[in-house]
């Protein structure tokens, strides 16, 4: 009898735990406006499309992304990305955003950001820079003068409409100091204290501050990358090896959220301080080098984490 008690007992958690939501996420500063990026565009996507794809992302938040509106590349850049990624065995519905709306005239090319979701899964629902609520006198929220490395939006899922989240994709601005980077990230607070309201949040992003300096700022009361210590940038000027440095690409959430698995790069099952020629493998092609690696991608790493949500841990 006892037997099959522990038998139904484990059944049934097993039972509640197959109607908890999961959600994985990745999180990538694409780093869209160098010029070789450009100039070697086709291949470039390619590669992007690539690390989505094999990264198995529900939810993909995109910082220096090309969207301006140019004839070029640059302003297909989301189109052809999702065509290259409808090509995928995984065959998931890819829909987008991105800061396109409200671009500033004259900002900087790369301070532009987008979101992917697969729409077989979720729902966006309100996508903006920051909730409807928000007035004119909100203006004191927005990243200092760098209008377009910020997104807020809502989701729910399919299956669950009642099962709604909100995401905020941030690209803090490296300033000169990190009293600058701590500033903006302070904004992130105040749009969270505006937008949760008892839902699920997530907040994702190149946060140019390590998290332990990015909680400082948030506070304790949220995750930071399921404990993890990952670095995702690197020397991207080494011409022998892929030499790591900072944690500056998060993935954060609040307490009805928890990760079912600490951050993880998405292009190596091993956090290293370096990476040798050939370790770092992408679709069968192999990088040699930091160098090597910027040029053909980026100078950030993927990070990516599965989420789980729950009212209760």
């Amino acid at each position: 009898m006892k037997k099959f008690f522990s038998f139904f007992a484990f059944s049934l958690i097993l039972s509640l735990a197959s109607f908890a939501q999961t959600l994985r996420v990745m999180t990538f500063n694409i780093n869209g406006d160098y010029s070789k990026h450009r100039a070697n565009n086709a291949e470039w996507v390619s590669r992007i499309s690539d690390i989505i794809d094999i990264s198995g992302a529900d939810l993909v938040f995109l910082q220096e992304t090309p969207v301006q509106s140019d004839s070029d590349i640059r302003g297909e850049f989301l189109r052809v990305l999702k065509d290259s990624l409808s090509e995928k065995e995984s065959a998931k519905n890819w829909q987008s955003f991105s800061t396109y709306s409200y671009i500033k005239k004259g900002t900087k090319f790369t301070l532009n950001s987008a979101i992917l979701y697969d729409s077989q899964k979720i729902t966006a629902f309100n996508r903006g820079r920051f909730p409807l609520d928000f007035s004119d006198e909100d203006v004191a929220l927005k990243f200092g003068n760098h209008h377009n490395n910020l997104q807020v939006a809502h989701f729910f899922f399919n299956s669950d409409p009642k099962k709604a989240f909100r995401v905020v994709n941030a690209h803090v601005y490296y300033g000169k100091t990190v009293a600058d980077r701590k500033d903006d990230a302070a904004r992130i607070s105040k749009i969270l204290e505006k937008i949760e309201e008892g839902y699920p949040a997530i907040v994702a992003g190149d946060m140019n501050l390590s998290a332990k300096q990015l909680r400082t700022v948030l506070g304790g009361g949220y995750g930071y990358d399921g404990g993890a210590v990952i670095r995702t940038t690197f020397r991207n000027s080494n011409a022998d090896f892929i030499k790591m440095s900072n944690s500056y690409d998060h993935i954060i959430y609040n307490n009805l959220l928890y990760p079912v698995s600490p951050l993880k790069n998405a292009l190596s099952d091993v956090e290293k301080d370096s990476f040798g020629p050939g370790e770092i493998e992408l679709s069968g092609e192999k990088f040699g080098s930091g160098k090597e690696f910027y040029e053909k991608i980026s100078d950030h790493f993927p990070v990516v984490m599965e989420i789980r949500f729950l009212e209760e841990k």
